[in-house]
């Protein structure tokens, strides 16, 4: 059974195992970290999220080519609603079960909420980034819905480049001063 990792008013995040026996594909193999973030107080229909990082380095087999926002992107962050009325509300093992099927028909809703490329940070100080943006989420310091106001996705492009400036600087990141979260070791 996999835990809550972070609990916050907004929600849960649960930090899922990334398990590379399960990919269909060679650039699946490129994700760092990934959750299954569920906020049922953020939006009425859309209440649980998936939050992943992936590393814009070609892999041998990929099926198409990386595509850099800018010169220098070197990792991309991802938040995508999940279509909770057509599957069901989600466990952590069941969302895994379902992005494992080889059909390629996977939960995620269309648009994304959030693809953002940031640049100059390594893979661990990647792995840093998408736990701390998974506590910002819970206790409400980034929206999961950043179109519902206005500034909402420039605020997350801010909060994302100035974080991943931060680490690249030597420096930990500022969302390390968040209010504190229940944290559940897993």
């Amino acid at each position: 059974m996999i835990e809550i990792t972070y609990e916050g008013r907004c929600g849960m995040a649960y930090k899922l195992p990334l398990d590379y026996s399960l990919i269909h594909r060679p650039e699946q193999t490129a994700t760092l970290g990934h959750y299954l973030m569920d906020m049922p107080p953020v939006h009425p229909f859309w209440a649980q999220y998936q939050l992943s990082i992936v590393h814009l380095r070609n892999i041998e087999g990929q099926t198409e080519p990386v595509k850099l926002h800018f010169p220098g992107a070197t990792h991309e962050i991802q938040l995508m609603a999940l279509n909770v009325p057509d599957f069901g509300r989600f466990t952590p093992e069941k969302f895994m079960a379902v992005i494992s099927e080889p059909s390629g028909k996977g939960p995620w809703l269309w648009p994304p909420n959030i693809i953002e490329q940031v640049g100059g940070i390594t893979d661990d100080q990647a792995k840093e980034l998408i736990d701390a943006i998974a506590r910002a989420l819970v206790v409400g310091f980034l929206p999961a819905e950043p179109s519902d106001y206005a500034g909402g996705h420039k605020r997350w492009r801010d909060v994302l480049h100035n974080t991943a400036a931060h680490y690249a600087s030597g420096g930990k990141s500022c969302l390390v001063a968040l209010p504190p979260v229940n944290r559940r070791v897993h």
